[in-house]
């Protein structure tokens, strides 16, 4: 979908959503068809017909993306999104957002903020960990992390940033058992049989047994590591390098 041998050019994701006329129900389904090419069960039945995929015309929903298991016994699985065609709403990378954010969480939580400092160590992270800085000077009153759902809703974002780091992990393993021998960002497990079987090996444990053991399973590793995506953007940094060199780069 995303790749053209002859074109050299910046690819425009939104531009070829809109040009192959997909639905939103179109993007969900070719999200599901990468787990089917690895063997997993197709999603069932109630999963197209209960789930919201666009926002309703006739009433207001609250549109934040979400998973639902609303009874694992009969096989009654959800997500709610008012999806746009977009390449954001295709497709999420957002490791600087979810270290900052929960970063910013301790900091309250470890009492080292007095409320005057909430909002400006906010903007100081995203600074940092983003190159993100307010269009405009911030009120002494303003708390802009409260625009944030999972900010006013204690909800820990850790998690997100832990999902991004074994993302990797586990692709760069898969890759390796598949005997992949090239750059990590070229390589593909999309109907592959046996990093179908891999995957499906390690996530059938569930909370069965501890997550290093299940970690063991795939990556050979009881650990978790960022060198996978260090390794996945290696020749990514290495032309940065190459173009920022003899430059003074920062935000």
């Amino acid at each position: 979908i995303v790749y053209d041998f002859d074109e050299t050019s910046s690819i425009d994701l939104t531009q070829i959503i809109l040009d192959r006329g997909l639905s939103e129900v179109e993007m969900v389904k070719i999200a599901e068809d990468f787990f089917l090419s690895l063997g997993f069960d197709p999603l069932p039945d109630t999963f197209w017909q209960r789930s919201l995929f666009t926002k309703p015309q006739d009433r207001d929903v609250v549109c934040h993306a979400s998973a639902w298991d609303i009874d694992s016994q009969k096989q009654d699985l959800r997500i709610k999104m008012c999806i746009e065609k977009n390449e954001e709403d295709f497709s999420v990378v957002a490791t600087p957002w979810t270290l900052m954010l929960d970063k910013w969480r301790m900091a309250v939580f470890d009492g080292i903020l007095t409320d005057e400092e909430l909002n400006d160590y906010w903007w100081e992270l995203r600074e940092k960990y983003q190159g993100v800085a307010s269009p405009i000077d911030r009120p002494a009153d303003a708390f802009d992390p409260g625009a944030k759902y999972h900010i006013p809703g204690n909800t820990p974002y850790t998690r997100y940033y832990l999902a991004r780091v074994l993302q990797y992990q586990f692709h760069e393993a898969l890759c390796e058992s598949m005997g992949n021998e090239g750059n990590l960002h070229e390589c593909s497990i999309y109907a592959n049989d046996e990093a179908g079987v891999r995957l499906r090996n390690m996530l059938s444990v569930g909370q069965s047994e501890p997550w290093p053991d299940a970690l063991e399973k795939i990556t050979g590793q009881r650990t978790l590591s960022g060198k996978s995506l260090l390794n996945y953007y290696a020749p990514l940094k290495e032309w940065l390098d190459e173009q920022n060199e003899d430059r003074v780069c920062g935000w």
